[in-house]
């Protein structure tokens, strides 16, 4: 929510996934949707400043009252008119993340959505939700608006014009020459036309350029990270709610895993009654074989399938033969890049969500099918302690087939 523009919301499930359009009108209209549900409200990214500080290890009150100092040099206006909210210490380089923003703002916020009797569990800043990259770095491009994050698993940011783009990135990237930056830039649909050109004129003065185009809009894709982030919630100290709010948005974090692990069972019966119904059984086995030599660590043994996919016939199952395509474009791409956590079909989609040692095996992932000619997008990524894992969608180029 900005001062002055009119409030955008989504309804989405405990994937991050939407459940309605991108509706626009007045709060009073997005309250009536948020009835009975968990809240995130997002505020714009030039409005909070992202940093991180080194900090008393013991943390408390005591690092609370140390952030004005460490930040002093890049706040603008006094320290007594910031609300500071502490986020996480990386362990490795001891410092910890924080977000500022002027006290004044999160009284119109907070005022403005109690006014239309919305409650939010979790306030933070669009750019908290952008995902972590630990070898590239990331720029959302929207409108006329850059933000910028350096490699690594910190929340640190930068947000200013985009214009001219490169002389933006040369602003947000101080430390390093263009010449060797890998990049990751997500650009909305109108960002995209006004800058195609110049985002094609990189080419040549990055290392690397990888662009992602946000054709379902930026809302749903923020929406998408939101499950897998751990962004700063701005609502600490004297603007925390009284029950447990930020706790209770964490459990609702562990709700979601659950629920994940239950779609997952579901889904792969499905995918068993197909390879009944269709009765393509040297296709389907090689297949389902590659994909659960991927999941299952080398073990091709599709025994126990066969036997679950007898019960669901006699169940009823549904099958979809999309699917067993897409298992196919799959299996083939994969290789030795990526594992798959989690798999579902809805729609004539696959949505996937897959482990790998690094962003560049997913990318990988993501040019073979592509060549195998699917439609594959990287809906939300994130680094993970043991690598990095990456939320896919992929279809049927031109749709179904």
């Amino acid at each position: 929510m900005q001062a002055g523009a009119v409030p955008s919301w989504l309804a989405v499930d405990a994937y991050g996934m939407a459940q309605s359009a991108v509706e626009t009108g007045t709060l009073l209209q997005a309250a009536a949707v948020a009835a009975g549900r968990r809240v995130c409200v997002l505020v714009p990214t030039a409005d909070v400043l992202q940093a991180t500080v080194t900090l008393p290890v013991k943390g408390g009150a005591r690092a609370l009252q140390a952030v004005p100092f460490a930040l002093e040099e890049q706040l603008v206006g006094d320290i007594e008119e910031q609300h500071f909210a502490l986020g996480a210490r990386d362990t490795a380089s001891g410092r910890t993340e924080v977000a500022v923003v002027k006290r004044a703002l999160m009284e119109e916020w907070q005022a403005a959505l109690a006014g239309a009797g919305i409650v939010p569990e979790l306030m933070c800043s669009e750019a908290a939700l952008l995902p972590a990259n630990p070898s590239q770095a990331l720029v959302l491009l929207d409108r006329d608006n850059l933000v910028a994050r350096a490699p690594g698993d910190s929340l640190a940011s930068v947000s200013l014009p985009a214009l001219p783009l490169d002389d933006a990135l040369a602003l947000a990237f101080a430390d390093r020459p263009l010449s060797e930056l890998d990049l990751l830039l997500y650009a909305t649909d109108e960002a995209w036309a006004a800058h195609h050109e110049r985002i094609g004129a990189l080419q040549g003065q990055l290392a690397h350029l990888a662009v992602q185009q946000l054709k379902g809009g930026l809302l749903p894709w923020l929406a998408l990270q939101l499950p897998a982030q751990r962004a700063i919630n701005l609502l600490q100290g004297a603007y925390q709610r009284t029950d447990s709010g930020r706790d209770s948005w964490q459990r609702w974090r562990l709700a979601a895993a659950l629920a994940a692990a239950f779609v997952l069972v579901s889904i792969a019966g499905q995918a068993l009654s197909l390879w009944r119904v269709e009765r393509a059984e040297q296709v389907v086995d090689a297949a389902l074989a590659d994909v659960a030599a991927q999941v299952f660590r080398g073990d091709r043994n599709t025994s126990n399938l066969r036997r679950r996919a007898a019960q669901l016939l006699g169940s009823g199952g549904s099958s979809d033969p999309q699917l067993l395509r897409s298992l196919q474009g799959l299996a083939a791409a994969l290789a030795n890049n990526a594992s798959v956590q989690s798999l579902a079909f809805r729609d004539g989609k696959t949505e996937l969500r897959l482990k790998a040692n690094d962003a560049q095996s997913i990318e990988r992932v993501i040019t073979a099918l592509r060549a195998g000619g699917w439609n594959a997008e990287l809906v939300a990524g994130s680094a993970t302690s043991g690598g990095y894992e990456g939320r896919l969608q992929v279809q049927r180029a031109g749709g179904r087939s």
